[in-house]
């Protein structure tokens, strides 16, 4: 409030004083049969006594109600400051609080990728060890099945060789005559002959 509204708020008391007083008149007032010049005598002496009344609430009741307004004034300052200080407490809680929030989204999405990562790292190790083992596998069978052909195959060509053998002891003792025994020994020590 600034001073000149206390002033008003002052004269607005002072007459409500009055008024009050002319309403409700003292027996003093009832008693104005002494004449006229009585009546314009307390005219004039409510005038001077309500004149009496605002001069001594000015003088002694004004500095009272200023100090007493100051000190409210004083303590609503203080009351709208700390309320304002713990709105901005509030407020720097509540923007702390967000941070935190963000960041702990942000967080969890980095954690969150890492984790894919690792186990699209994790499954492509798999698969290449997978698939290494099973190049080591095929490549085991086909060895083991490139030694059991190989084995068949000797068994085979011995078993052949077997079966022409026995042909050819059969058949070829009647085949050969003398004649061909004597070329082939002379083929053979003609070979031993020019080594």
């Amino acid at each position: 409030m600034t001073r000149s509204d206390i002033i008003r708020a002052l004269v607005i008391l002072v007459i409500i004083l009055y008024l009050g007083l002319q309403f409700f008149p003292s027996e003093a007032f009832a008693a104005d049969s002494s004449g006229d010049w009585r009546s314009t005598f307390d005219l004039v002496m409510r005038w001077l006594n309500f004149g009496i009344l605002v001069f001594l609430l000015i003088k002694f009741g004004k500095n009272p109600l200023m100090n007493l307004l100051r000190q409210r004034k004083q303590e609503l300052q203080r009351e709208i400051k700390w309320a304002e200080e713990q709105r901005q407490e509030a407020e720097a809680k509540v923007k702390e609080a967000n941070r935190q929030l963000d960041e702990s989204i942000a967080r969890l999405e980095e954690i969150k990728e890492k984790i894919i990562k690792q186990g699209e790292i994790i499954k492509q190790k798999i698969i290449q060890d997978a698939q290494a083992e099973s190049k080591i596998i095929l490549e085991e069978a086909k060895r083991r099945i490139d030694t059991q052909a190989l084995s068949a195959r000797k068994m085979c060509q011995a078993e052949m060789i077997d079966e022409a053998m026995k042909i050819v002891l059969q058949k070829l003792p009647q085949q050969i005559t003398e004649e061909d025994n004597q070329k082939f020994l002379d083929q053979f020590l003609f070979r031993v002959l020019s080594e």
